[in-house]
């Protein structure tokens, strides 16, 4: 079957903040909105794929161990996402506050909508999709999302969308815009990091120099076996054989793991247009009111 998934997490922060002003009688309604409109959209353009959105729910416990056995060790600076950690200890500003009662609303309406929606205890949405997409081959899958990790992905019959850009990333485009295959992503994220997830690689090395020893190298131990066998190394390639261990942590971060035992893809719910059409009315969602019926 043409498969279409939607990296729920990774949509619903995106809408938020481009409608983060809309409200409907003091109430803020602007993710809802932006995830339905965009569910909408999607649908007029994929007619023939059957929809996954696929969710986050407690986070990894693979990486979540990795990463603390090795700040421990002090192998890594800092756990994976420690920095969004701290955040959820603290007190949620209004921003925050405003994004989760929506996203709590957000759940509860979804039922009504004929999309199949996934969560999978101890492991990512980025996993989940990862599984979805590899189980659906040869056939095609589109995942929709703005998060990079998923270039690692990317092949003959996986593409990336980038909605909100316009963006289409297929296997042809990735290796004209990087000159490599997307399985070695995974390897240069490990070399130059990722500080939104708190992913540490090799100091000083940042995407242009990164891409340009995998184009040349290959996979991370290519990499660092070029650098060792090299009589003279430069600065940059020293720090990057003093921290082998960190960004060997970090390939183990940065890939997406295979979820077992997870559900056939078919839609179980029942569709309801009138309780689209009721929640829509209770937001004031006059614009996409017409459209409803396209979420069946």
């Amino acid at each position: 079957m043409k498969l279409l998934i939607i990296d729920g997490n990774n949509l619903a922060h995106r809408v938020f903040w481009v409608h983060r002003h809309l409200q409907y009688q003091g109430k803020p309604t602007g993710l809802i909105f932006g995830f339905f409109q965009s569910l909408i959209g999607l649908k007029k353009r994929y007619t023939d794929h059957h929809f996954v959105i696929v969710w986050d729910t407690t986070g990894s416990t693979r990486r979540d161990k990795e990463s603390e056995d090795a700040y421990n060790k002090g192998i890594i600076p800092s756990v994976y996402k420690a920095t969004r950690i701290e955040a959820k200890k603290d007190e949620p500003d209004e921003k925050a506050k405003s994004m989760i009662s929506q996203m709590i609303a957000l759940h509860r309406f979804l039922p009504s909508v004929k999309i199949q929606t996934i969560k999978a205890k101890g492991y990512e949405a980025d996993d989940i999709a990862y599984t979805l997409a590899l189980r659906n081959k040869p056939d095609k899958t589109t995942i929709i999302t703005s998060d990079k990790d998923f270039y690692q992905v990317i092949d003959n019959d996986i593409t990336i969308v980038n909605d909100m850009k316009g963006e289409v990333w297929d296997r042809a485009k990735f290796v004209e815009e990087y000159g490599f295959y997307p399985k070695l992503w995974v390897d240069a994220g490990a070399i130059m990091g990722d500080n939104s997830d708190e992913i540490h690689g090799a100091p000083d090395w940042g995407p242009k120099t990164t891409i340009k020893y995998v184009v040349e190298h290959g996979d991370l131990d290519s990499v660092l076996a070029a650098v060792q066998a090299k009589p003279k190394k430069s600065k940059r390639e020293n720090s990057l054989l003093s921290h082998i261990k960190r960004v060997r942590i970090a390939k183990s971060l940065k890939q997406m793991d295979i979820v077992p035992d997870l559900p056939e893809l078919h839609y179980e719910g029942e569709f309801n247009i009138n309780a689209i059409k009721s929640i829509f009315a209770k937001f004031g969602f006059v614009k996409i009111m017409r459209e409803a019926e396209w979420l069946s």
